[in-house]
């Protein structure tokens, strides 16, 4: 009966366009067991409480009064470890070997990493993915300089294994503007082009890395409706989750497991709590869980939703999806 009320509303917003206004819980109730697409959108740099609350105060009102109320949230979600890049790997392997595992390590050969990855699970089942990322100079380009800071663009580069290095020059892209580019052009209202999952990296402005909270928080506020608005998102084949890569405060320690029960404590750990959106047509506007989760339950949850076998980092994490109908 779920299936066949998904197949419906589905065919209506294929034949009428915008079949539902809106942003969550239109196909509440539904609980499908696979989707087409996943998309993650990882902003940095902000604890939980640097995002969630008064807007006035934290400069994104875009997060407080339209994306909170309107969908998911986890209350009590952990990043992996610090700093960026640790996260960054966690969030697709759920692991971070070597020097990357607490440092950002832009030189990627100094740093590779020889786990499986969601990229070498979809590239091996013959399905696609992107990583969409803002203000890089060429596809697949793994660091570079942007004021003055040695950044990383791209995550796939950082994974030898086959055949994620040869996926990487084709399908790690520019992510573009909201008029044109390839995230543009994947997220067409008429026809469902995206890729089984997106990684979505708005750039070190519009992620809040070195730019105000407000930055990122219009960048979401121009990006949002149109993925709301697009093929994928009205046909309920399309979930999207909006996380942090880590907090930020004076107890951020290189290479600290923020994931462990210890550091699960959000008042003397502030820098491992992050706040974590669910954007989809099954969750309820409002929806909140204090359930304890962090990046391997989040990347456990995307392999469950595409259909992929857990790989041996996510075995025994447990999912979002109960917490927010998925």
């Amino acid at each position: 009966m779920a299936a066949l009320g998904v197949s419906i509303l589905a065919l209506a917003s294929i034949r009428h366009g915008l079949a539902f206004t809106s942003l969550c819980g239109a196909m509440a109730g539904s609980h499908p067991r696979t989707v087409k697409h996943v998309m993650i959108i990882v902003d940095e740099n902000r604890s939980y409480q640097q995002v969630i609350g008064s807007p006035s105060t934290l400069g994104d009102p875009y997060i407080n009064n339209v994306l909170a109320p309107s969908c998911g949230l986890a209350t009590n979600y952990h990043n992996f470890s610090h700093p960026s890049l640790p996260n960054y790997l966690a969030l697709t392997s759920g692991a971070a070997k070597g020097p990357a595992g607490n440092t950002d390590c832009p030189v990627v050969r100094s740093c590779p990493q020889t786990q499986d990855s969601i990229f070498s699970q979809l590239g091996n089942a013959r399905r696609s993915w992107r990583q969409y990322s803002g203000r890089m100079p060429s596809n697949c380009q793994p660091a570079g300089s942007y004021r003055s800071q040695r950044v990383m663009y791209a995550l796939a580069p950082y994974y030898i294994s086959n055949p994620v290095p040869s996926e990487c020059r084709k399908w790690d892209v520019l992510l573009g503007t909201p008029s044109s580019g390839a995230l543009f052009a994947a997220l067409s209202p008429t026809t469902d082009r995206l890729p089984a999952f997106s990684f979505v990296a708005p750039g070190y402005c519009n992620n809040m890395h070195s730019c105000p909270t407000s930055a990122g928080d219009r960048w979401l506020q121009t990006w949002i409706p149109i993925i709301q608005k697009s093929a994928a998102y009205q046909n309920g084949q399309l979930v999207v989750f909006i996380t942090w890569d880590e907090g930020s405060g004076a107890d951020d320690v290189a290479g600290e497991h923020c994931w462990d029960s210890a550091h699960a404590n959000s008042s003397l750990y502030p820098s491992c709590r992050v706040a974590t959106l669910v954007l989809s047509p099954y969750t309820k506007p409002r929806t909140r869980t204090g359930s304890y989760f962090n990046h391997l339950n989040l990347l456990a949850t995307i392999e469950g939703m595409l259909g992929l076998p857990r790989i041996a980092t996510t075995s025994g994490c447990y999912s979002l999806r109960s917490a927010f109908g998925l």
